[in-house]
């Protein structure tokens, strides 16, 4: 058995075979499944559906401009206020490199020797070192 499906303009409904779909398209129909899946949508084909479907784009056509309008005026300000903190970001970069640079030249200073400890003697005559030091 075909498979049915459910053909539908304006208050008409009728059930067709998969064979008469493109027939019932071109005269504007909408062919649906057996659950009410809307599987294509007919072109209309009188003029008040014609008419009504233009305004309809018509309207969403001007509210996307709008937003659009909308949408390019908030790039605009916020190209300008990157620009703005571009500059800010460069100039404290600039005073950062200038106040880590050395203001006068530092010489490097010379190692000094440390002095040893000197070798103490105990009571008994022994020689000592301090602690941590090996003899």
């Amino acid at each position: 058995m075909d498979t049915l499906y459910i053909a539908r303009l304006a208050n008409k409904i009728l059930r067709i075979p998969a064979d008469a779909v493109d027939r019932y398209l071109a005269q504007g129909y909408t062919i649906t499944d057996a659950q009410g899946n809307v599987l294509k949508k007919g072109t209309p084909s009188d003029s008040n559906s014609l008419k009504l479907g233009y305004e309809q784009q018509k309207q969403e056509i001007e509210s996307l401009k709008a937003q659009v309008k909308t949408l390019a005026d908030k790039n605009e300000n916020l190209t300008k206020k990157i620009e703005v903190l571009v500059e800010e970001n460069d100039n404290l970069k600039a005073e950062l490199a200038k106040k880590s640079e050395p203001t006068e030249e530092v010489k490097p200073t010379e190692e000094v020797e440390k002095p040893e400890k000197p070798k103490t003697t105990s009571k008994r005559g022994k020689s000592t070192t301090p602690k941590g030091e090996k003899q």
